[in-house]
């Protein structure tokens, strides 16, 4: 938009304006006509990048931490109903089981405007596992290795709730225990990691058997 104000304030007639978010989406408008603008772009005041997503309330507080995969406190409230409820989309052209739902189905590739709304079981099979050793894990998931030591990761397709499947990736709770390919597991809600001082929750997984 500072660049529009800019144009506008310039005398432009035509203005292109492209824009995308943190998803797949994006938009494009194209605007006829001078637009009355007051323009202030000669500012006193210099913000770094970090400074300015803080303001807008992208960042909490202090810097990013670096390192690890940084996702803001308002991205991840957008996806808590996939964190939370195994919210995923299944595709309107092939029927396919999209998670998260968004932009290009996985299947048929169809650029997808509205998947529908499918709330998944919640349980589902492994499909491929590793252990992540001491000192292997992502920097935000430092503290947990520390505490609790080596961890597995798999991929798991998740059970539809009318047949089909759509594979995830999630840590498997598995207490020091083997996690094979074949291995029905279930989902439940934990704690992930902290960032900027926010806890951030979300789902697991755990080994059906371990059921109580």
């Amino acid at each position: 938009f500072l660049g529009a104000a800019s144009a506008f304030a310039d005398g432009a007639e035509r203005v292109l304006l492209a824009a995308y978010g943190s998803g797949a989406g994006a938009n494009t408008l194209v605007i006829d006509g001078s637009i009355p603008v007051d323009a202030a772009l000669s500012g006193t005041t210099d913000l770094s990048y970090a400074e300015y997503l803080r303001r807008r309330g992208e960042i909490t507080t202090g810097e990013p931490e670096g390192g690890g995969a940084y996702v803001s406190v308002p991205s991840w409230q957008r996806t808590t109903p996939q964190r939370h409820r195994l919210v995923a989309g299944r595709c309107p052209d092939c029927g396919a089981l999209n998670f998260p739902a968004g932009g290009a189905c996985g299947d048929c590739h169809a650029q997808v405007e509205e998947y529908e709304r499918v709330e998944l079981p919640g349980e589902g099979t492994v499909e491929a596992t590793t252990t992540i050793a001491q000192g292997g894990a992502p920097p935000e998931f430092v503290e947990q290795q520390s505490r609790s030591g080596p961890f597995v990761s798999a991929i798991v397709a998740l059970d539809g709730p009318d047949g089909g499947s759509v594979s995830v990736p999630s840590q498997v709770l598995a207490d020091g225990e083997d996690v094979e390919i074949g291995t029905r597991v279930e989902a439940t809600i934990r704690r992930i990691y902290t960032q900027e001082g926010v806890i951030r929750y979300g789902f697991k997984l755990r080994p059906v058997e371990r059921r109580r």
